[in-house]
């Protein structure tokens, strides 16, 4: 963790010893703090990020303290946007912006091989399902070869959108793949016939998107 805080715009001194979630006098709650040993005040500040909103004035509560936020690598724009809109008015501010990626290298490299190394492995593996469950969003302007180069996203939100169209109450089906889907879930229909909603296989013309039958 040191070494990657190190590569951002944090200094951070030696040994730290970490704590979680503390509320702060204004209410305000950092995901975690760092603290040396033997003192009270924090001397850098954690905000860890998958999905959830990131405002600068989340950022700007927990300043003068250093502030790193962890995110993943799709949401780098969107925090160096927010970094910059926090530091404005707070003068000093400090911040760094980290990857889930970049943490994870760090860690590994710096552990001896067998250290820990099965629990960093572990902590990775849910990072990585977490941070696929994020779809950033398709915007306006995008082109056909963009939202083609996302199929997985769009097969994600297929998927997540079939489940909370499921019956209330009734079995839900599993999502499968068939000749006109490349993931598609069916549904028993009151007319004992059965509706789809899926991602239909890409059309010759590009034509991308969701699909309901």
């Amino acid at each position: 963790m040191l070494a990657v805080l190190a590569e951002g715009d944090v200094p951070v001194p030696g040994h730290i010893e970490w704590s979680a979630e503390e509320v702060l006098e204004d209410g305000s709650r950092p995901d975690s703090q760092g603290r040396l040993p033997g003192t009270d005040d924090p001397v850098v500040r954690i905000e860890a990020k998958f999905t959830a909103a990131l405002t600068d004035e989340q950022l700007a509560s927990y300043s003068p303290t250093p502030v790193v936020v962890l995110h993943p690598a799709h949401r780098a724009r969107e925090v160096a946007d927010v970094i910059g809109a926090a530091a404005k008015p707070v003068e000093g501010a400090r911040f760094a912006s980290i990857t889930w990626d970049d943490l994870f290298e760090a860690l590994t490299a710096g552990l001896a091989e067998g250290v820990d190394q099965e629990n960093i492995f572990q902590l990775r593996d849910l990072a990585d399902i977490a941070t696929g469950l994020d779809v950033g969003p398709f915007t306006a302007d995008a082109s056909l070869e963009s939202v083609a180069a996302r199929r997985e996203d769009l097969s994600s939100l297929a998927q997540r959108a079939s489940a909370i169209r499921g019956p209330q109450g009734g079995r839900l089906m599993p999502t499968t793949r068939d000749r006109w889907f490349d993931v598609v879930r069916y549904f028993p229909t009151e007319q004992r016939r059965w509706a789809a909603l899926g991602l239909r296989k890409a059309q010759a013309a590009g034509v991308l998107g969701l699909s309901v039958c």
